[in-house]
């Protein structure tokens, strides 16, 4: 008899526990999926591969062909991991030098969106009145055009002004690449968008005390 009271009571002291205001304050640790891990290790290795493809010995260059006629248009194997195209390049060196141009382009659009955008968007907000009309005819003049249309012609002039012999404090524009030029486009189209989301939030932020 003393032990099914001893277990009854025990049941009730856990029931009890369990619907106290401590237990419904603290939150559920929720699993962490098998999905979400097998992402984060995929994005490691192509962040590794993209930043390290010029040192490591299983990367083949860029732009390499691999002679023979053997090497044309190779299925998957140990040799070509993710086989070889009709010219005869490393499928797997283009997509790994692929996603170095894409993490590089993307990254430098962010950080400058984010830079420049994020500040005129904090003034606009913060100073209001002439800054912010300022500001917004500049941030619309941006959104007005299609981006598209500024791609084109960005890019279109800064290879000219890469293959020029013109110069800005001593230094050439050799280094204007394609590479660059296409982030430089990323970035002067991010500016714009980002720009109106913090000046919405200043101005929701600047009234407070």
């Amino acid at each position: 008899m003393s032990d099914i009271v001893d277990d009854t009571r025990i049941e009730l002291e856990n029931v009890a526990v369990a619907h106290s205001p401590d237990a419904e304050r603290q939150p559920r640790r929720k699993k962490v999926p098998l999905g979400y891990w097998f992402g984060v290790g995929w994005l490691g290795i192509v962040l590794f591969h993209a930043i390290f493809a010029t040192y490591l010995p299983w990367v083949r260059a860029e732009n390499q062909r691999v002679r023979g006629a053997s090497n044309f248009r190779v299925t998957p194997g140990s040799d070509f991991w993710f086989g070889s195209d009709q010219l005869g390049k490393d499928v797997f060196a283009r997509c790994v030098y692929g996603a170095r141009l894409a993490l590089t382009v993307s990254t430098v659009s962010i950080l400058v969106g984010v830079l420049i955008g994020g500040t005129l968007g904090m003034i606009a907000g913060y100073f209001k009145g002439r800054t912010d009309r300022v500001i917004a005819v500049f941030t619309d003049s941006l959104l007005a055009f299609p981006a598209i249309v500024i791609a084109s012609l960005v890019i279109r002039r800064f290879d000219v002004l890469a293959a020029s012999d013109i110069q800005a404090f001593g230094f050439g524009f050799e280094w204007l690449t394609r590479r660059w030029s296409i982030a430089i486009v990323f970035s002067l189209l991010s500016i714009a968008p980002v720009a109106r989301i913090v000046r919405a939030q200043t101005l929701s932020l600047a009234e407070r005390e």
